[in-house]
């Protein structure tokens, strides 16, 4: 381990090796500022990092399956191209099953290509930097004094100065929102998780990436393929001609190869890249005719239970190396946070002369910071709270079973004691069902209406009741095992910590008050001195 990133030991010993055993995009990935910002943009890093979560579990995901109750969503999934070590169809499991590999890895590429550093994130990243940077500037300016000085030894301390502050502080924010991104794309991971055993489950388009697409850049570049093509009309041929046009042009800017004379280079590679544009444009296609169609697992069965609950232990480790690395990242943060407020204490209560550009910068930055830092701290209280949602939604099934047992025993023998048959005294609870208006007809069946059988048909032999009973028996056994397991492991003995701390509300509460006592002690110690700032905004 390194404090930029996370080597293991069979890194290292590979960093001994030439190239191609280890080469800079090796050393690059493993990084945090590089590697686990755009975690897709590295093509196999999120495949590796399962891998090596499900080492640290000591499971192989790609043996459990979940069954589904809809065979159509089964099919697509079974024959959705995808990375090799992580295929639906493990070549053991059913025609509806899927193996949970496969969807650990799509919900993983799907969220940590969706979350990265942006929209008001991103600016506040750009504009407060630079505004901090310059803010000392600004101050002398307004103050009357020349922004950079006069004399030309003055001039080149203060644009030291100001690329160091620009530099320091884009840096410190840099890894700060990488630690913030870290928290969502697990949580988003997670909330897929348990929305998958809610009915209606999540939809396919929600989760599914491009079977060619690497990285969040190229889902990009299809995607605006797709749409310039579509754009201007026109017959299927020619649309696929300037999709691959285009995506070729997309080629030869990032290899500076320009837009000249390609000669036979071009007309050797014709077939085959059109041959994946139109791949490429197939799958945007299917990905388009997915959103009506949801993944949903139902926990009464016990391979579906059993396969929940191993994918979330795996999920839980997944890049635990990098994660312990960003929560060192927020502490270092917080504590140049609370290293400059006292800075500013000192300044005040001691008397020490200074300017008031200096008292500026500082405030500034220290806001700067703590909005990341507190984005973080409430990331990870909210990737903790999802515990307590996981663990409630088990309580249910297992309530949901118990009923559904009840109903079970409950039921009546026929005439001919060859079967059972559901009373009308004795429906199972439209409450628990979890159900629209239409399918709650259907709880007669003593199920959820996913697995309900033959609503007409009321009788059930002997056989059929006894099968169901075993099920839901070991379905509950596997849930009440997993709440034990899930409640001591991840609340107790391992729970998601931030600078140190289980992240919850009173994390968030402690940092907002040690600031906020800071800058009152600061205030109070201005108010009690005898300084003054001068028309240069000097102390005296």
């Amino acid at each position: 381990p390194c404090f930029f990133g996370y080597f293991s030991d069979d890194d290292l010993e590979c960093l001994r090796m030439p190239a191609p055993v280890w080469s800079a995009a090796h050393s690059a990935r493993k990084l945090i500022g590089s590697g686990w910002r755009y975690p897709l943009e590295h093509e196999g890093l999120v495949e590796d990092e399962l891998h090596i979560a499900q080492d640290l579990i000591d499971v192989n995901l790609s043996a459990p399956s979940f069954t589904l109750n809809n065979p159509e969503v089964a099919r697509l999934l079974r024959t959705f191209e995808c990375h090799e070590d992580f295929t639906a169809d493990n070549g053991h499991n059913g025609e509806r099953e899927v193996s949970a590999a496969f969807v650990m890895h799509q919900f993983i590429r799907s969220q940590f290509g969706k979350h990265n550093i942006g929209g008001l994130n991103g600016r506040l990243w750009n504009y407060g930097t630079l505004l901090s940077g310059f803010l000392p500037n600004i101050v002398r300016g307004a103050l009357g004094e020349p922004a950079f000085g006069t004399t030309h030894m003055e001039k080149v301390v203060h644009s030291g100065l100001f690329i160091l502050r620009t530099f320091f502080l884009s840096q410190m924010l840099m890894f700060g929102y990488i630690a913030v991104y870290d928290f969502r794309r697990r949580r988003c991971v997670m909330e897929l998780l348990g929305r998958i055993v809610q009915y209606p489950g999540v939809p396919l388009s929600e989760f599914l990436t491009a079977k060619y697409s690497k990285g969040e850049k190229k889902d990009k570049e299809i995607a605006m393929a797709k749409a310039k093509a579509e754009a201007k009309a026109g017959a299927k041929g020619k649309t696929k001609g300037r999709v691959a046009d285009y995506r070729e042009g997309q080629d030869r800017e990032r290899n500076g190869t320009g837009g000249g004379d390609q000669g036979a280079d071009d007309t050797g590679q014709g077939e085959a890249d059109g041959a994946d544009e139109v791949d490429d444009e197939a799958t945007l296609l299917d990905l388009e005719g997915m959103k009506g169609m949801r993944l949903y697992v139902d926990l009464r069965e016990a391979d579906n239970a059993f396969s929940w609950c191993l994918s979330r232990r795996v999920g839980k480790a997944f890049g635990h190396g990098y994660q312990a690395r960003t929560q060192i990242y927020i502490g270092i943060l917080f504590l140049w946070s609370i290293v400059a407020m006292m800075v500013m204490n000192l300044l005040y209560w001691s008397g020490t002369h200074h300017n008031f550009a200096t008292v500026a910068f500082i405030l500034l930055a220290v806001t700067v910071v703590a909005i990341v830092v507190l984005t973080a701290v409430s990331e990870a209280t909210k990737l903790q709270n999802l515990v307590c949602n996981h663990r409630m939604l088990i309580k249910n099934e297992i309530f949901s079973i118990d009923q559904a047992l009840s109903d079970l025993y409950g039921m009546e023998r026929d005439e001919r004691g060859t079967g059972f048959v559901n009373t009308p005294k004795t429906p199972t609870n439209t409450a628990i069902v979890r159900s629209t208006n239409t399918r709650a007809r259907a709880s007669m069946a003593l199920l959820s209406p996913l697995v309900a059988g033959d609503v007409a048909s009321p009788t059930k032999t002997v056989g059929e009741v006894e099968k169901e009973c075993i099920s839901l028996e070991s379905a509950k056994r596997i849930l009440a095992t997993a709440d034990d397991l899930i409640g001591y492991q991840e609340e107790t003995f391992n729970p998601v910590t931030v600078m140190g701390f289980q992240a919850t509300n009173g994390v968030y509460n402690s940092t907002v008050g040690l600031l906020v006592t800071l800058l009152i002690f600061a205030l109070e110690g201005y108010s009690n001195s005898t300084l003054e700032y001068g028309p240069a905004g000097w102390s005296t």
